[in-house]
């Protein structure tokens, strides 16, 4: 195997070297929120592990306030780490409904353990 390196320095003078990190803008970057708290949901209604679980995932994360999803296809579970800017309650009811209003039949488990006792 032969690696190839060509060195193009477009009219400048190739001699000067590049800094190691260059870093975007400080306006590109956005602080990551934290995970204050986790729902888990039961979505029915996913029906192939690719197109389902990608169109289920991006509805959660166009959530203002979604920071994480998890996806566990044939559990037919959603892990969602979400911020501190509502109750555990209150997202329980807004994630069921984005996933209700795209097609799929959602419940938080903590409703199935709820059952269970």
């Amino acid at each position: 195997m032969i690696l190839v390196l060509l060195l193009v320095s477009c009219g400048k003078d190739a001699s000067k070297t590049v800094p190691e990190t260059v870093s975007p803008p400080q306006a590109t970057l956005k602080p990551k929120a934290k995970v204050a708290a986790n729902v888990e949901l039961r979505v029915l209604g996913m029906t192939c592990p690719e197109s389902c679980v990608t169109k289920v995932k991006q509805g959660l994360l166009a959530e203002k306030g979604v920071v994480s999803v998890d996806i566990q296809y044939e559990n037919q579970l959603a892990m969602i780490g979400v911020d501190k800017s509502r109750t555990v309650a209150d997202w329980n009811d807004s994630l069921v409904t984005v996933l209700n209003d795209a097609g799929y039949k959602a419940w938080p488990t903590s409703d199935e353990k709820e059952q269970s006792k």
